[in-house]
Parts: structure tokens; sequence; C-alpha cells
């Protein structure tokens, strides 16, 4: 169809002009931690594709027109986090050579963190039906928009962790990737029990009778948001204190791992089978990356064992006492229950809603 091709164009070309741009102004600040200006580029970002939608629904724009709008919004966001960023470098100093330091390392990751995503519909596609790669790539589509919060999250401790990884402060750069680990950990369990503990009333509500056959797809790439969460800490503990060759080695194995077991896993079991290999990869990333780190099998469960501990008496309190009840109240139920555990669990969370209070109570002086 030459119309969505051109749509797609449209769309793709500005929205990756737009990323590139942004990512001058997203790093930048970052790096000088004044994350508000961060924030500003998103908010942009985020009011310009919602205005996009938007207009192109009340004027009855073309597919192509809509596509164009949303792709030049994110060209603006850009432009506008370049702009903010050239006022605040100042240009008078020497181009420093150690800003080039391990640039292919970081390029081969990036590009690793974007192809990744797109491997499971393209390889299954060549074996399996068009039907299945479309359950497939369905079900691929809620825990993939899952994972991206935790990524989230992770940006804010770079800024602190790069500091503390320069400094060769070994000791705080553990406390403070520990206390990512344990946030990020928190995080994906909350995000993944309840596709987890009722995979089929999501299908159905979401996507609707006809995608019944993904129930199984979503409830194994559920774990991915879970696994993911806990990939990204260790992967950053890394990155932060000098180690991102290893990374990006862990990284390709990961990468390597994922294009086999598609095609094998995908062949023997079908979409069942296309969903455990993305899985099977990133159990095997947070093995690598915790190898990488000093004792950093005991780093890895010292920090995630109560907090999975405590997802998991959860999932059996609703299998035990909730599986009758309306799935929403039920899973309202389920995710007090465990942030309940795992501040009872947690003393760094403790500490965080304790200094949140203090701070409230500050500010109604």
């Amino acid at each position: 169809d030459l119309q969505m091709q051109q749509a797609i164009l449209l769309l793709v070309i500005p929205s990756l002009v737009g990323s590139l741009l942004q990512g001058v102004g997203g790093t930048f600040f970052q790096i000088i931690e004044k994350m508000n200006y961060v924030s500003y580029i998103n908010i942009i970002l985020g009011v310009g594709n919602s205005l996009a939608l938007f207009l192109g629904i009340l004027f009855q724009l073309s597919i192509g027109t809509i596509c164009l709008v949303y792709g030049l919004s994110s060209v603006l966001a850009g432009i506008y986090g370049l702009a903010i960023s050239v006022r605040a470098i100042s240009f008078k100093k020497e181009f420093d050579r150690k800003i080039l330091y391990q640039l292919l390392s970081f390029t081969t990751n990036s590009a690793i963190i974007i192809l990744t995503p797109q491997l499971g519909p393209i390889i299954l596609a060549k074996v399996l039906s068009v039907t299945d790669v479309a359950y497939y790539s369905a079900a691929f589509k809620i825990p993939a928009m899952l994972y991206q919060f935790p990524a989230l999250i992770a940006t804010a401790f770079y800024p602190n962790l790069f500091s503390l990884g320069n400094d060769k402060n070994s000791s705080e750069h553990r406390k403070t990737s520990s206390l990512e680990l344990q946030l990020m950990t928190i995080l994906g369990v909350g995000l993944a029990l309840p596709f987890i503990l009722n995979p089929e009333y999501w299908i159905l509500t979401l996507l609707g009778q006809k995608y019944l056959p993904s129930v199984n797809v979503l409830l194994i790439l559920s774990f991915l948001v879970f696994f993911q969460a806990i990939k990204y800490p260790l992967a950053d503990f890394l990155t932060t204190y000098g180690l991102q060759w290893q990374r990006t080695l862990i990284m390709l194995i990961g990468l390597a791992i994922s294009i086999i077991g598609y095609i094998v896993l995908g062949q023997r079991f079908g979409i069942v089978g296309g969903a455990l290999a993305p899985v099977f990869a990133e159990v095997i990333m947070i093995i690598g990356c915790a190898l990488f780190i000093t004792n950093g099998l005991s780093f890895l469960f010292k920090n995630i064992a109560l907090i999975l501990l405590s997802g998991i008496l959860t999932s059996f309190f609703f299998i035990a006492f909730l599986t009758q009840m309306n799935y929403l109240f039920a899973i309202v139920i389920v995710e007090f229950i465990f942030i309940f555990l795992t501040i009872l669990s947690n003393k760094n969370v403790q500490k965080i809603i304790n200094l949140a209070i203090t701070k409230l109570k500050m500010s109604f002086r």
C-alpha cells in the first residue's frame, strides 16, 4: 500500500530527527543534574503528540498529514531541547577528546536497545504464520509499553551514578546502585503483577475476543517487565563505573540468544516459544551483568530477594482469596498488599517515606 508507506515515512523520519535533537538536550541536562529541563522537553513532546492526534481527529485530516504533524511535534521538542542546551553551554573552551571515550561501545549498545524490541515479529514472521505473528505482536505491545516506565525512572539515577563512578567512590556508587535496583524491582513487580495474575482479562479488555490465543504470550512476556526492571540497574552499574564495554558484550550475547531463541523456540513451540526467547535472553543478561560486578550475584540476591518474596506472597493471597472478586477491585487490593509488604521489609523505602513525610510537614509550617 503506497499510501501507508508514505505515512510511515512521514512519521518515522521526523520522529528520528526529533529524537536525535531531544537526546542532545536530555543527555546534557541529565549530566549537569538539571532534570527539570529534561521534563520540559518531555512535556513539549507529549503535548505536541497529543495535539497532533487531537487536531487530526477534530479536522478529519488524512493519515499522512496526521503522521507528519505527529513527527514534526517530535522535531519541535528536539529544537527546543537543542536551543536551551546551546544557551547553557559555553563554547569558549577547547574540544575535550575524552568525550569520544568508548563512543563505539555506547553507539553499539544503543543500536542493540533500539533493535531488540523489533526482532520478535521480524524473525517469527520467517518461522510462523501471519496469524500467529499478529497474535504475538498484539500481546507484545502491552509489556513493551510497560517496561518503558522503569527505563524512565532509571535516568534519574544517571547523574549521581556517573559522578560517583568518575570519582571512583565505589562504596557510595554501590549504595546508590543498590537503591536503584530495589526501587526498580519494586516497580517491575508492581507493573507486572496485574498482567501475570490474569492475562486473559487484559487481552479481552484491550484487544478483544479474537486475540484470546495471545493470553499465554502476554503471561510470559509480562515477566519481561520484571526482568527488564532488574537488568537496567545492573547494566547502569557497569556503564556508570567505566565498564561500558562489558555491558555492550553482555547486550551482544543477549541479542544473539534472542535471535537463536526466536528461531529455535518459535519453530518448536510456536508463539509461546517466541515469547520465551526474550525472557531467556533477559535472564542471561541479568546474570552476565551481575558477574562483572564485584560480588554481583550476592549484590543481586540481597537487593531483590525480599521484594520477590513479597510479590510471591501477594500472588498466593490473590489465588487463595480474590479470584472470585471483581478483577479491577482485586488488583487494587493486591497492589496495596504488595506495597505494604515491601514497605515493611525494605529499610530504604522506609527512609524515603520518612523523608517525604518530614518534607511535607515542613512545607505546612
